[in-house]
């Protein structure tokens, strides 16, 4: 395997988990922490040299993250305070995969869970 999931999700988990409290904390929205994730993720995958979108638009909905590497596809689907098996529901139900279909890429699906109250990455699935 190109890539192991498990290993780059337990460092995003910590990288994400170094990232400064916020003084404003009490004042965000799940949505603007939610954002501060992705842009992690974003930031993660950019610099270790991959292909990374954000928000990336499918016939029905969007990926919050795709990876593209030489041999695979990696979509990413975060959700905030809800289960990562729900988050790989979205991906399918969507049809966020559609669209790399004919690439010949090994299509990987990952759905992760960021809870606001412990302000952590808590769960990842990987699906295929």
């Amino acid at each position: 395997e190109s890539c192991n999931v498990d290993a780059f999700m337990t460092r995003l988990q910590s990288i994400i988990a170094s990232l400064p409290y916020p003084t404003d904390a009490k004042n965000q929205t799940v949505e603007m922490l939610e954002y501060n994730f992705q842009v992690a993720v974003y930031l993660t995958f950019t610099l270790m040299g991959q292909f990374t979108q954000c928000e990336v638009h499918s016939i029905k909905g969007r990926a919050d993250a795709t990876v593209e590497t030489q041999d695979a596809v990696f979509i990413f689907e975060f959700k905030t305070n809800d289960s990562a098996e729900n988050a790989l529901v979205q991906i399918d139900e969507l049809g966020y995969a559609g669209k790399y279909s004919i690439s010949g890429k090994r299509i990987v699906k990952i759905g992760a869970e960021f809870n606001t109250q412990e302000r952590k990455l808590v769960e990842w699935m990987k699906g295929e």
